[in-house]
């Protein structure tokens, strides 16, 4: 049997409050846990045909916060005053975990937010678009980089194809890098050429790329430092 609670809903052209009995909310749609809860606001009645009203949650769990519409109409029992539940399906993100080395944040921020925003859209669903996205990001990481290690040909890098920036990488990141391309090619073309081959594993040659490029930075940071302390005369 399903509880009910009464909340008081005003009328959106004067003070006067109608008491409507509405299904008590026992599990929270995000964090699906049992709940307690308050209610932060309750709209008055929308009166165009079907009255309806909202109410905005605060789960007193994980302090996030939902939306839930009502409608009510005299078609009802005047005596009960009783609310249709009719949850809005408010869009969330699900968690993001990433393996982005720190350094590769620092340097390469645009890299960042397409690969994510390709893990995020993988992670809803759409993984007929999210191999196109980090095609992308490849493209970026890799002329970024290039262009970190020869800023003087900035404009040259950036209006040549990915193909001739990737041959400027050294041999271990031109392999992993080609084999990302080649997938992400495949993820834009109607006719794959490595069927055997998807957007799992674009994801392990790009994380092992980015781990390669990190350990590159770090590398040239303990250059800097030991060059700087000879100069120094230690």
């Amino acid at each position: 049997m399903v509880m009910m609670e009464s909340v008081a809903v005003r009328e959106s052209i004067s003070d006067i409050s109608t008491s409507v009995k509405i299904p008590t909310l026992s599990i929270f749609p995000y964090c699906h846990t049992e709940i307690s809860h308050h209610k932060v606001f309750i709209t008055p009645f929308y009166e165009k045909g079907t009255k309806r009203f909202a109410i905005l949650f605060e789960c007193l769990r994980c302090h996030d916060y939902f939306v839930v519409t009502y409608r009510w109409s005299s078609d009802f029992c005047d005596y009960s005053h009783e609310a249709i539940y009719q949850p809005i399906d408010i869009p969330r993100l699900p968690p993001l975990h990433t393996d982005i080395p720190k350094n590769i944040e620092e340097h390469f921020p645009e890299f960042k937010v397409i690969y994510e925003q390709s893990l995020q859209a993988e992670s809803l669903g759409l993984t007929a678009i999210c191999g196109m996205g980090f095609r992308k990001a490849l493209e970026f990481l890799v002329k970024s980089y290039s262009i970190s290690k020869a800023p003087d040909e900035e404009q040259k890098i950036k209006s040549e194809t990915l193909s001739q920036s990737i041959n400027r990488l050294n041999e271990k990141l031109k392999i992993l890098a080609k084999a990302i391309s080649w997938i992400g090619n495949d993820e834009t073309h109607y006719v794959r050429k490595w069927e055997n081959k998807d957007v799992n594993d674009m994801k392990q040659f790009i994380s092992a790329l980015m781990s390669f490029i990190s350990a590159e930075i770090t590398y040239d940071d303990a250059i800097q430092m030991i060059e700087s302390k000879s100069s120094n005369g230690s």
